[in-house]
Parts: C-alpha cells; sequence; structure tokens
C-alpha cells in the first residue's frame, strides 16, 4: 500500500530544503573564489604596462571603482535575492518579507539607475584603451545602468507602483492553498 503524505509534511520538507538552498547562498555568491568560474579583476598593479596610454595611477583608480561597484552590486543583489527566494517558497521568520523584498528591490534598482554611475563609466572608457578588459567591461556597465535610467519622474513613480503590487501579489500567492479537491477531499 502507498500512504498519502500528509500536506503539511510537504511543506515541512520543503521548506527544509529551502532553508538549506538559502543557508548556501549565503556562504558562496557567483562571484565567490570557491566556484570554478569565479570572476576576479587583475590586480592594479598589473595593469600598468609601458604600452598603456594611461598612467598607473588612473589605471589603478579604474580598476578600484570596477572592483568596489562590483562588490557594492553583489551586496544589493545577494540581499534581493535571499528575500526573493525566501518570499517566494514562503519561508517563515522574520528576515523574510514583501516589505524587505520590495526594499531589496528597490535598494538594487536604484543603484542601477544613479545616473552618477553612468557618467563615471562613461568618463572611464575614455581614458582606458578600447580592446582592454576595463573597456569590456564598463561598455557592460554602461548598457545596464542605462537601462535602469528612468528619466521621467513619472516613470519612477509608476515602476515603485509596480514593485509594491509585486510585493502584494507574491504575498498573496504565498498563502494561497494549493492543490484539487476531489469528491470533497
Amino acid at each position: 500500500r502507498h500512504r498519502r503524505q500528509q500536506p503539511t509534511t510537504n511543506h515541512t520538507m520543503r521548506m527544509r530544503i529551502a532553508a538549506a538552498f538559502l543557508t548556501r547562498a549565503l556562504t558562496i555568491s557567483s562571484f565567490s573564489p570557491s566556484l570554478s568560474t569565479a570572476r576576479r579583476l587583475p590586480s592594479p598593479a598589473l595593469l600598468s604596462t609601458k604600452t598603456d596610454t594611461m598612467s598607473g595611477s588612473s589605471l589603478t583608480d579604474v580598476a578600484n571603482w570596477l572592483a568596489t561597484t562590483n562588490q557594492q552590486y553583489e551586496n544589493l543583489h545577494k540581499a534581493f535575492e535571499l528575500q526573493f527566494w525566501g518570499t517566494k517558497m514562503a519561508l517563515a521568520g522574520p528576515q523574510y518579507s514583501t516589505e524587505e523584498l520590495t526594499r531589496t528591490k528597490g535598494e538594487m534598482e536604484a543603484f542601477l539607475a544613479d545616473e552618477s554611475k553612468l557618467a563615471m563609466t562613461r568618463d572611464f572608457l575614455k581614458s582606458v584603451p578600447e580592446d582592454s578588459d576595463h573597456a569590456k567591461t564598463l561598455k557592460m556597465l554602461e548598457r545596464t545602468f542605462g537601462c535602469y535610467i528612468m528619466e521621467s519622474e513619472e516613470a519612477q513613480t509608476l515602476r515603485s507602483e509596480a514593485t509594491k503590487i509585486e510585493g502584494e501579489l507574491e504575498a498573496a500567492r504565498n498563502v494561497m492553498i494549493l492543490g484539487a479537491t476531489i469528491n470533497g477531499k
């Protein structure tokens, strides 16, 4: 005979799996040196060669800015992802909430929509060799920042409202009773 598992058992198992996943996510990130595809910027000292058109300190400034920007984004994105998956998996606990999901998403998008970051990126692009790794990274950042910047205040307001609505829908989904009722069972 096959025994049907109780919904609470399935729910408990799902919670344990999600908690284990999130615990693992806290210890490694997509930029972690422990991963085989780790991405690291070269040491600023290695970037200064006789063929460079910039001074060593300028290349160091670019490398430091890229490293700092990357670290800031990683922190914001990780906080958002933990909230996203914590609320998506309906994990219990004060650390997971729709309000925190909305807040962390807003912070991450504000970072990406910062016009001063786009301006700095474009300034650095003018000063690095066009075929350098820094230029490739800066071009990617230029496209990314450009996609998130909303020049209209109305667009910014609508985006903020849409993010709140998304959070409310997510919260409602998390309390939905899923499954089928057949013959009253």
